[in-house]
């Protein structure tokens, strides 16, 4: 009689248990396929991220607190960008405009909630390294087969006369490269050109480590990787970052070094040397460097206040942020008012261009030490110091070259003011942080690894 009571228990306790492992294995999916989706829309979604990283963030907090897994593990470098996050909070104690300031926080998180999660589910992240640099590289293709159709789309008419092709936007015709649909903006239709562009070389130099590796035994899939390849430097091209330009032609001769060294057929070496060079010299001749050759054929165009968009203004920025941040060395002007801070400047100085656009500081570096000073900027140039270091000590080819290329965009773009930049690096910096392609062991990229 006493024993059914106990036994109705025992038999409620499993069901109750049973339950609780079916909703950990949801969320373990769900952990990994929305981590899929996430990389996989970075090149196609830009602001409309947001909603698709909180329902991450959530599906990994619900799976940890189910799991009853509270473990961080936390590293010197992810540790960092939370404290560069909790510095910009302290900053806001001295903004004068706080609206603006919250606003800058808000865009920021991502410096607080990637280490987190990484930090949190580092094992997930080893064992599925390779799915989420595929997806990211699918991304990238998709978003690049996008813009180039919908650039021919744009070019197309049909009139009573017939067809007609013309790849010139009559609206930008008068910019240094043409104005086409091909190009530049008018080719990028998801994210500014240098931002899709640093995210097009990232993936390429992925594939490159990825082939490096020599797990791939799939003749369709390597096909397909250099084919990327292949669309991914006539994007880069067409696009016409200067910046991600210059930054391809490095990464293709010290490739080009690598491979000359490692074969011996010299007439292989030969030919290797004359395609990547022939490659170079077509990269150089892109009209976006135009303005350079001018500029420094004529440096007085400098003094010229009126700027041109592009170097010259850059040039009048950089003169108003660095006398910024002489003024407001130790503690910055807070990161609510940097930008209030730089449209007086530029009206002072009569610098007509960066004032009308009311441009950011172009220079992350710069921005940071505007934003909060002398501690702020030390702790942006520690991140990729000790990072740079590590990634050398460890052989982490891959995570050297993203520092590299974030690095290089950080001298040139505030990158870390707008989500296309922050949530690309935050995510990729903690993600390459816990991993490594080259220690991956060979496993079935169709099986999910569980959180």
């Amino acid at each position: 009689m006493n024993r059914q009571p106990a036994i109705m228990g025992l038999i409620r306790q499993k069901n109750l248990q049973d339950m609780t492992e079916k909703i950990i294995s949801f969320f373990s999916k769900s952990n990994y396929y929305l981590t899929l989706l996430l990389v996989f829309s970075l090149p196609i979604l830009e602001n409309k991220l947001s909603a698709l990283i909180v329902l991450w963030v959530l599906s990994f907090l619900f799976h940890k607190i189910l799991s009853r897994n509270h473990q961080f593990n936390f590293s010197l470098q992810l540790a960092l960008l939370p404290t560069l996050y909790a510095l910009y909070v302290i900053g806001l104690l001295w903004s004068v405009d706080k609206r603006a300031g919250l606003f800058t926080l808000e865009i920021k998180l991502s410096l607080l909630v990637f280490p987190i999660v990484i930090a949190g589910a580092t094992d997930f992240f080893k064992g599925n390294q390779l799915k989420i640099l595929y997806s990211f590289i699918s991304g990238c293709v998709f978003g690049s087969v996008v813009c180039i159709l919908i650039a021919f789309y744009k070019s197309v008419n049909f009139t009573p006369d017939g067809f007609h092709f013309n790849s010139i936007d009559p609206e930008m015709a008068t910019w240094d490269f043409g104005g086409s649909y091909f190009r530049f903006i008018g080719l990028s239709v998801f994210l500014h050109p240098t931002y899709f562009s640093a995210y097009l070389l990232f993936a390429l130099t992925g594939i490159v480590e990825i082939l490096k590796t020599k797990i791939i035994t799939s003749v369709k899939l390597k096909y397909g990787l250099y084919a990327s390849i292949f669309l991914f430097l006539v994007m880069i091209y067409l696009l016409s970052s200067k910046t991600v330009i210059l930054c391809t032609i490095f990464l293709l001769i010290v490739y080009t070094i690598a491979v000359i060294n490692h074969r011996k057929n010299r007439i292989l070496k030969i030919s290797i040397a004359i395609m990547v060079g022939i490659l170079v010299f077509v990269a150089l001749q892109n009209p976006r460097f135009s303005t350079l050759c001018k500029l420094l054929a004529n440096p007085k165009m400098v003094t010229d206040n009126s700027g041109d968009g592009s170097i010259v203004s850059r040039i009048h920025i950089w003169k108003s942020g660095v006398e910024l941040v002489g003024s407001n060395f130790l503690k910055g002007v807070g990161p609510g008012d940097t930008n209030i801070e730089l449209v007086k400047r530029y009206q002072l100085h009569h610098f007509k261009d960066p004032f009308r656009i009311r441009a950011n500081a172009h220079n992350q570096f710069l921005e940071t030490f505007i934003d909060l000073g002398f501690p702020g900027f030390m702790l942006l140039l520690a991140i990729f110091v000790i990072s740079f270091r590590k990634s050398v000590t460890d052989k982490n080819t891959l995570q050297f070259i993203f520092l590299y290329i974030c690095c290089l965009c950080f001298l040139f773009e505030s990158m870390l003011c707008v989500r296309e930049g922050i949530v690309f690096f935050c995510f990729f910096f903690s993600f390459l942080t816990v991993t490594d392609i080259h220690t991956f062991q060979r496993k079935s990229i169709l099986k999910p690894d569980a959180t």
